[in-house]
C-alpha cells in the first residue's frame, strides 16, 4: 500500500495509482484499498481515482499497518519466530524482509518528490499537510521496522536475502534498493565477532561483492553510467567495512588469517584495476576542466577500500603495489594540480550537469584525504617495498605539494603530516636523502615552488633526526648538498626566511648526529 501511493506521487494529479500487473501482490493490496474505501462489501467496484478524503484514509490505513508490524515484531513470539525461523517460516520472514526495503525506497523517493511540490507556489499542485507529514515520518518508520528485523534475522538467513537483491535486478533504475541491502551488510558485518563462524558467512558474500564493480566499457547512457558508478562505489564500500569488522581486530587465529587472504585477494585485484580506471577518467576530466563528480567519488572510495585490503593482506599484496601505487601518485597529483588553478572552479563547464561548484572542491578535498590515508597505509605496511615509488611520491606536484597544506582543511594537513613523518622515520637514509636531493634542486628551479622545497626539507629534517649516526656517514656530503641547496634560494623573500630556518635546523640535526672527528676541516 506504501509502495503504491508512493508510486503514485510521480503522477501530475497526484490522486491515483495507476494500473497494476495482475500478480498475487496487486490483488491484495487491490482488496484492501476496496476494503478500506468501500466497506464490507464486495460488490462495489474499487475506484481507480481518488479524491482527496479517500487518500488521507488510504494514509491513514497505512500508518497503522506499519504500526501494527513495528509493534508485531517487538512481541516475544515473533521475536522467537524470526530467530528459530526454517523453510516456510524463513521464506516468510526474508519476503518481509525484501518487501521492507522496496518499500523504504519507496517512500523516500516519494518525501524527495513532496519536497519539490511543497515548493511549488501553484495551488492546484501543492501537496497538501496531511500527505506531507505522512511522508515526512514514513521513511523513518520503515527504517525503525526494518532495523528490528535485521537485528532478529538469523545471519544465514540475512546474507542469503542480500546476496538474491544483488544478484537480482533492482526494482528501481537508480539502484537504490541494492545499495540499501549493500550499506545494511556493512552494518551487519560490525555486530560480528571477527572469529565467530558468522564472520566466514560474510567472507562468502566477498565474491558476490566484488563482480558489481567489474570494469567494463564505458556506458554511452548516461544513466545507466551513473547507476553503474553508484553500485560500484557502494559495492566498495561495503568490502571496506567488511574487512575492517572481520580482520582489523587483534586476536584473530592464524588460520581464520590466511583463509581471509584467500578471499581478499582476487578483490584487491579488481579494486586496482577499477581504481586505474577511474584515475584516467578523472585525469582526463581534470585536463579539460570539466572534473566528474561521480569518478572522483568512486576513486576516493576505491583508495580507501585499497588501504583496508593492504592492511589486511600485508606482504600478499606486494603483486599489486606496481598498478596501485602509479595510479594513487597520479591522482594525487591531478588535483593538486587542479586546485592550484586561481580560476580552476570559475572556469569549469557545469552547464549539462546539477553539479554545484561546492560539490566539486569537496570531493577535490574527500579525494585528497582518500588518497593520502592509502598510500600512509602502505607506508605503514610496507616501507621497506616503497624505495622504488619514493620519486614520484616525493616529486613536487604530489606530496611536497602546497595544496596540501592550505588552512581550510585540517584533515589533508594532519594526514600529509603523517605520511611524512612516517616516510622520514621508515625509510633508510641511503634511500631517502638522494630523492629528496632531486626533489629540491627542481624546486629551486622556480622561485614560487618554495613552498613545496620547505616541506621537502622537512622531511629531510625528520629523516635526519631518526637516523643513527651509522646510517648517515655514507650520505653525509649529500646531506650537506642539499643543506647548501636550501641556503642557495634567492627568490622570494618570505621563502628565504622560511627556508633558511628550516634548514639552520636540518644542519644542527647533522652536528649532533656526526663525531668530533667528521667535524674537523
Amino acid at each position: 500500500l506504501i509502495s503504491k501511493l508512493g508510486d503514485s506521487m510521480s503522477d501530475e494529479d497526484h490522486s491515483s495509482f495507476g494500473e497494476d500487473d495482475d500478480n498475487n501482490d496487486g490483488v491484495a493490496w487491490k482488496e484492501i484499498v476496496g476494503m478500506a474505501l468501500n466497506g464490507p462489501s464486495t460488490d462495489l467496484p474499487i475506484p481507480t481515482n481518488y479524491t482527496s478524503g479517500q487518500r488521507a484514509s488510504l494514509m491513514l490505513l497505512a500508518t497503522t499497518l506499519l504500526t501494527s508490524v513495528r509493534e508485531g515484531l517487538t512481541t516475544p513470539k515473533a521475536r522467537k519466530l524470526v530467530r528459530n525461523s526454517e523453510n516456510a517460516e524463513a521464506g516468510l520472514c526474508l519476503g518481509l524482509w525484501r518487501e521492507l526495503m522496496h518499500v523504504q525506497t519507496s517512500s523516500m523517493r516519494a518525501r524527495s518528490n513532496v519536497m519539490v511540490a511543497a515548493d511549488i507556489e501553484d495551488e492546484t499542485s501543492k501537496i497538501r499537510p496531511y500527505e506531507e507529514q505522512f511522508w515526512m515520518a514514513a521513511p523513518t518508520a520503515i527504517q525503525e521496522c526494518l532495523a528490528i528485523l535485521q537485528k532478529l534475522l538469523p545471519v544465514p538467513h540475512f546474507l542469503a536475502s542480500v546476496t538474491a537483491i544483488l544478484k537480482d535486478d533492482d526494482v528501481y533504475e537508480d539502484g537504490s534498493v541494492r545499495r540499501r541491502a549493500l550499506r545494511l551488510l556493512g552494518d551487519r558485518a560490525a555486530e560480528v565477532k571477527p572469529n565467530s563462524p558468522e564472520s566466514c558467512l560474510f567472507l562468502e558474500t566477498i565474491p558476490d561483492l566484488t563482480d558489481l564493480f567489474t570494469v567494463t566499457q564505458d556506458e554511452q547512457n548516461e544513466n545507466a553510467h551513473r547507476l553503474k558508478v553508484v553500485t560500484q562505489q557502494a559495492a566498495l564500500i561495503a568490502i571496506e567495512r567488511l574487512a575492517q569488522s572481520l580482520c582489523f581486530a587483534s586476536g584473530i587465529k592464524d588460520g581464520m588469517s590466511k583463509r581471509k587472504a584467500q578471499v581478499f585477494l582476487p578483490t584487491l585485484k579488481k579494486v586496482c584495476e577499477l581504481l586505474n580506471h577511474a584515475s584516467k577518467q578523472y585525469e582526463k576530466a581534470c585536463k579539460q576542466n570539466k572534473p566528474n563528480l561521480l569518478e572522483g567519488q568512486l576513486l576516493s572510495s576505491a583508495a580507501l577500500c585499497s588501504a583496508a585490503l593492504v592492511t589486511v593482506l600485508k606482504t600478499r599484496c606486494l603483486a599489486f603495489l606496481p598498478p596501485l601505487i602509479p595510479s594513487l601518485v597520479t591522482s594525487l597529483a591531478t588535483v593538486n594540480q587542479w586546485q592550484k588553478q586561481p580560476a580552476s572552479v570559475d572556469g569549469m563547464d557545469t552547464s549539462e550537469s546539477n553539479v554545484s561548484d561546492q560539490d566539486l572542491i569537496e570531493t577535490s578535498k574527500l579525494l585528497q584525504r582518500s588518497i593520502l590515508r592509502t598510500i600512509l597505509a602502505i607506508a605503514e605496511v610496507l616501507p621497506q617495498f616503497l624505495c622504488s615509488y619514493l620519486g614520484s611520491i616525493l616529486s613536487a606536484s604530489v606530496l611536497p605539494s602546497k595544496t596540501l597544506r592550505w588552512e581550510n582543511d585540517e584533515i589533508v594537513i594532519n594526514l600529509a603530516e603523517r605520511l611524512h613523518q612516517t616516510l622520514a622515520t621508515k625509510t633508510p637514509a641511503r634511500q631517502l636523502v638522494p630523492v629528496i636531493i632531486k626533489t629540491v634542486t627542481k624546486c629551486f628551479e622556480k622561485d614560487e615552488m618554495w613552498e613545496e622545497g620547505k616541506a621537502i626539507m622537512e622531511v629531510f629534517d625528520e629523516s635526519i633526526r631518526s637516523s643513527s649516526r651509522a646510517d648517515l656517514v655514507p650520505v653525509m656530503n649529500k646531506c650537506l648538498n642539499a643543506i647548501l641547496l636550501a641556503y642557495s634560494y634567492a627568490g622570494f623573500q618570505e621563502g628565504r626566511f622560511e627556508l633558511l630556518t628550516v634548514a639552520n635546523k636540518s644542519l644542527l640535526s647533522l652536528v649532533l648526529k656526526i663525531s668530533e672527528a667528521q667535524l674537523r676541516p
